[in-house]
């Protein structure tokens, strides 16, 4: 279309011949064997089987997180195992994060701001404050990546995020503020990051993942309306806590390392 603007609407200015402003070139999908898929090898992969046995966010997610700019995708059917991992990994993720919150009125009136500081007496655990520090510098990736175009990079900013920061390291640290014996203000204090760390995810994870997402938003407390016309997250200024993430990373280290002489 855009050569024949070029060759055919020569009576045009040269700004309107071209019918976009911009193009992007996805990357060729061969198969696992890094032959292009055609109907006389039988080599074809048919999405909506795919779509059938991972489901439609899995299948999106897997062909985002496996297409690097510049660089043929070798696609075979067990990749989108990948995806259908993750989605799995966020739905019982969200099931914790909800059965923590519960019926709470002071945890489903928390603040949805990615910076928002947890109103709680004392000073804010280390945690806390690492989680949101996180949650800001993933909003300015994500949304720096799809600005430029680039969803390979935004979807394994989001993935590293949500597997590894928010669900292996927060939620295992707040489980014991989360128990019905802990202090009220502490325990609140953890209720509130859950919830504001999950509605940012869920708007951030929201074009990768639109079904999953959509349904899971419908229960999170405080939400309203549809995820699909919710804002875009916005980090504030000095959102970003890097003494948490550095005393943090190093906590992350003596675990690591005790786990392995272990």
């Amino acid at each position: 279309m855009v050569m024949a603007g070029e060759e055919l609407l020569d009576h045009l200015p040269p700004e309107k011949r071209v019918p976009f402003a911009v193009c992007y070139i996805n990357a060729t999908v061969l198969d696992g064997q890094g032959r292009r898929m055609s109907k006389s090898l039988g080599n074809g992969i048919d999405p909506l089987e795919m779509i059938d046995r991972y489901g439609a966010d899995a299948v999106r997610f897997s062909l985002v997180m496996l297409t690097r700019e510049g660089q043929d995708v070798k696609l075979s059917v067990d990749r989108f195992e990948l995806g259908q991992r993750f989605c799995n990994k966020i739905w019982n993720a969200t099931r914790f994060v909800l059965g923590a919150l519960g019926e709470d009125a002071e945890a489903a009136a928390a603040s949805t701001s990615v910076s928002a500081p947890a109103a709680q007496s004392g000073p804010a655990r280390l945690e806390d404050r690492w989680i949101r520090s996180r949650l800001a510098a993933t909003v300015e990736a994500t949304t720096r990546a799809l600005e430029e175009y680039r969803f390979h990079d935004a979807a394994q900013e989001l993935y590293r995020f949500t597997w590894n920061d928010l669900c292996d390291w927060y939620l295992e640290a707040a489980k014991p503020r989360l128990a019905p014996e802990a202090a009220g203000a502490d325990r609140d204090a953890a209720r509130r990051t859950l919830r504001d760390a999950l509605d940012t995810t869920l708007r951030l994870l929201h074009p990768f993942l639109p079904f999953l997402t959509e349904e899971l938003w419908a229960f999170l407390p405080g939400a309203s309306g549809a995820l699909m016309i919710a804002p875009w997250p916005k980090p504030e200024e000095g959102a970003r806590d890097l003494v948490a993430e550095e005393s943090f990373e190093r906590l992350q280290e003596i675990v690591g390392a005790s786990q392995n002489i272990r």
